[in-house]
């Protein structure tokens, strides 16, 4: 018999069902975390995006403005409503302010793309958020009463 040849290439180019298990755990968290991340800050652009429309239907300082951004995104919101505050009734600025816990449809969307592959409730969670919105109105009128 002639003798078997062995390629060093051979060697070199295994394929992933060669890799150890815990380099096979490896590359699929890294390949998830970056889907993931490229997945978040897509719908932060989109989102960041769609806030600019509200301004360009009601005027940047508008109270239907400042509401659809808030149900939009919650970063570009906090800053848009600082920069509106100055100008606005104490009162409203209570109501608005009551929008940071729920977070906007970007923090939704992006929290459906994350809990999609768990047994986790997206309902239970949208729930939870507006419960959140609705306790953070009541506490924040409160203490305005006193002050």
């Amino acid at each position: 018999l002639p003798p078997k040849t062995h390629s060093f290439q051979q060697d070199n180019h295994r394929s992933n069902k060669d890799l150890p298990h815990l380099g096979r755990i490896f590359q699929k968290s890294l390949s998830s975390a970056t889907s993931s991340i490229v997945y978040l800050g897509g719908c932060m652009i989109v989102f960041n995006m769609m806030r600019l429309f509200p301004n360009l239907l009601w005027g940047k300082d508008s109270i239907p403005s400042l509401i659809a951004c808030g149900l939009l995104e919650i970063g570009s919101y906090v800053h848009h409503l600082n920069s509106a505050a100055t100008s606005m009734n104490p009162d409203w600025i209570i109501l608005l302010l009551s929008a940071v816990p729920f977070g906007g449809l970007s923090c939704l969307v992006q929290t459906v793309c994350i809990l999609e592959e768990t047994d986790l409730s997206i309902r239970k969670y949208f729930f939870h958020k507006v419960m959140q919105s609705a306790i953070w109105f009541i506490v924040v009128l409160s203490i305005s009463f006193f002050f």
